[in-house]
Protein backbone atom coordinates (compact mmCIF):
# COMPACT_ATOMS: atom_id res chain seq x y z
CA UNK A 1 0.00 0.00 0.00
CA UNK A 2 1.58 3.26 -1.16
CA UNK A 3 -0.80 5.72 0.49
CA UNK A 4 -0.06 6.87 4.02
CA UNK A 5 -1.89 8.48 6.91
CA UNK A 6 -2.13 12.23 6.53
CA UNK A 7 -2.28 12.30 2.75
CA UNK A 8 -5.22 13.81 0.93
CA UNK A 9 -7.22 12.23 -1.87
CA UNK A 10 -9.35 13.96 -4.49
CA UNK A 11 -12.31 11.63 -5.06
CA UNK A 12 -15.89 11.59 -6.23
CA UNK A 13 -18.08 9.69 -3.75
CA UNK A 14 -21.70 10.06 -2.70
CA UNK A 15 -22.28 12.00 0.50
CA UNK A 16 -22.37 9.77 3.57
CA UNK A 17 -26.09 10.51 4.03
CA UNK A 18 -26.74 8.99 0.60
CA UNK A 19 -26.97 12.23 -1.33
CA UNK A 20 -25.51 12.21 -4.81
CA UNK A 21 -22.25 14.08 -5.43
CA UNK A 22 -21.20 14.68 -9.03
CA UNK A 23 -17.82 16.28 -8.34
CA UNK A 24 -14.49 15.38 -6.81
CA UNK A 25 -13.77 16.65 -3.31
CA UNK A 26 -10.92 16.28 -0.84
CA UNK A 27 -10.65 13.55 1.78
CA UNK A 28 -8.03 13.14 4.49
CA UNK A 29 -6.60 9.69 5.24
CA UNK A 30 -6.81 9.28 9.04
CA UNK A 31 -6.21 5.55 9.38
CA UNK A 32 -5.06 2.58 7.37
CA UNK A 33 -6.31 -0.94 7.91
CA UNK A 34 -3.56 -2.76 6.03
CA UNK A 35 -4.84 -6.16 7.14
CA UNK A 36 -8.08 -5.57 5.23
CA UNK A 37 -6.60 -3.31 2.54
CA UNK A 38 -8.76 -0.33 3.60
CA UNK A 39 -8.25 3.42 3.99
CA UNK A 40 -10.35 5.41 6.48
CA UNK A 41 -11.11 8.95 5.36
CA UNK A 42 -12.73 12.11 6.62
CA UNK A 43 -14.37 14.57 4.25
CA UNK A 44 -12.70 17.96 4.00
CA UNK A 45 -14.33 21.16 2.77
CA UNK A 46 -13.13 24.64 1.92
CA UNK A 47 -14.09 27.38 4.36
CA UNK A 48 -14.66 29.81 1.48
CA UNK A 49 -18.29 30.91 1.60
CA UNK A 50 -19.04 28.46 4.43
CA UNK A 51 -17.61 30.03 7.58
CA UNK A 52 -20.99 29.51 9.27
CA UNK A 53 -20.37 25.75 9.07
CA UNK A 54 -17.50 26.14 11.53
CA UNK A 55 -20.18 26.70 14.18
CA UNK A 56 -21.38 23.09 13.82
CA UNK A 57 -19.92 20.84 16.52
CA UNK A 58 -19.22 18.23 13.83
CA UNK A 59 -16.83 20.50 11.92
CA UNK A 60 -13.27 21.43 12.92
CA UNK A 61 -11.05 23.96 11.26
CA UNK A 62 -7.73 22.70 9.93
CA UNK A 63 -5.32 25.41 11.09
CA UNK A 64 -2.39 23.99 9.12
CA UNK A 65 -4.15 23.00 5.92
CA UNK A 66 -1.27 23.26 3.44
CA UNK A 67 -0.11 20.65 2.54
CA UNK A 68 -2.02 18.76 1.30
CA UNK A 69 -4.84 21.27 0.86
CA UNK A 70 -4.48 24.52 -1.07
CA UNK A 71 -6.99 26.70 0.79
CA UNK A 72 -8.31 27.18 4.33
CA UNK A 73 -10.45 24.16 5.14
CA UNK A 74 -12.34 22.24 7.77
CA UNK A 75 -12.83 18.55 8.41
CA UNK A 76 -16.20 16.92 8.99
CA UNK A 77 -16.27 14.58 11.99
CA UNK A 78 -19.76 13.20 11.43
CA UNK A 79 -18.96 10.92 8.49
CA UNK A 80 -16.35 8.21 8.04
CA UNK A 81 -15.56 6.85 4.60
CA UNK A 82 -13.87 3.46 4.36
CA UNK A 83 -12.53 2.62 0.93
CA UNK A 84 -10.71 -0.34 -0.51
CA UNK A 85 -7.15 0.51 -1.51
CA UNK A 86 -6.02 -0.04 -5.09
CA UNK A 87 -2.89 1.20 -6.86
CA UNK A 88 -4.61 3.76 -9.10
CA UNK A 89 -5.67 5.74 -6.01
CA UNK A 90 -2.18 7.23 -6.13
CA UNK A 91 -3.31 9.26 -9.13
CA UNK A 92 -5.85 10.92 -6.82
CA UNK A 93 -3.30 12.19 -4.27
CA UNK A 94 -3.38 15.88 -3.42
CA UNK A 95 -0.20 17.97 -3.31
CA UNK A 96 1.89 15.26 -4.97
CA UNK A 97 1.36 13.11 -1.90
CA UNK A 98 2.55 15.56 0.75
CA UNK A 99 1.14 14.74 4.18
CA UNK A 100 -0.84 16.85 6.59
CA UNK A 101 1.01 18.08 9.70
CA UNK A 102 1.56 15.07 11.99
CA UNK A 103 0.61 16.77 15.28
CA UNK A 104 -2.49 18.32 13.75
CA UNK A 105 -3.45 14.95 12.28
CA UNK A 106 -3.17 13.40 15.74
CA UNK A 107 -5.41 16.17 17.12
CA UNK A 108 -8.00 15.69 14.36
CA UNK A 109 -7.99 11.90 14.84
CA UNK A 110 -8.51 12.33 18.58
CA UNK A 111 -11.33 14.83 17.98
CA UNK A 112 -12.96 12.35 15.60
CA UNK A 113 -12.67 9.49 18.09
CA UNK A 114 -14.16 11.64 20.87
CA UNK A 115 -16.96 12.91 18.63
CA UNK A 116 -17.78 9.37 17.55
CA UNK A 117 -17.85 8.11 21.14
CA UNK A 118 -19.96 10.96 22.54
CA UNK A 119 -22.32 11.76 19.65
CA UNK A 120 -22.73 8.23 18.34
CA UNK A 121 -24.20 9.59 15.13
CA UNK A 122 -21.27 9.25 12.77
CA UNK A 123 -22.41 8.05 9.37
CA UNK A 124 -20.17 5.29 8.05
CA UNK A 125 -19.99 4.25 4.43
CA UNK A 126 -17.78 1.73 2.68
CA UNK A 127 -16.82 1.52 -0.99
CA UNK A 128 -15.00 -1.32 -2.68
CA UNK A 129 -12.53 -0.93 -5.53
CA UNK A 130 -15.03 -1.75 -8.28
CA UNK A 131 -17.52 0.86 -7.04
CA UNK A 132 -14.85 3.54 -6.60
CA UNK A 133 -13.51 2.99 -10.10
CA UNK A 134 -17.01 3.18 -11.56
CA UNK A 135 -17.87 6.38 -9.65
CA UNK A 136 -14.56 8.09 -10.49
CA UNK A 137 -14.32 7.13 -14.18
Amino acid sequence: MNITIGQGLWLKMPFADGGKCNYERPFLVIRIDSQNNKLLLLNVSSIKGKTHKLLFDSNRRLPKYNPPLSEPSFVKLDALYTIEYYDDLQTKLLSTGKQYDYEELQRITQLFDTYRKIKKNVLEVTYDQKTLIAINS
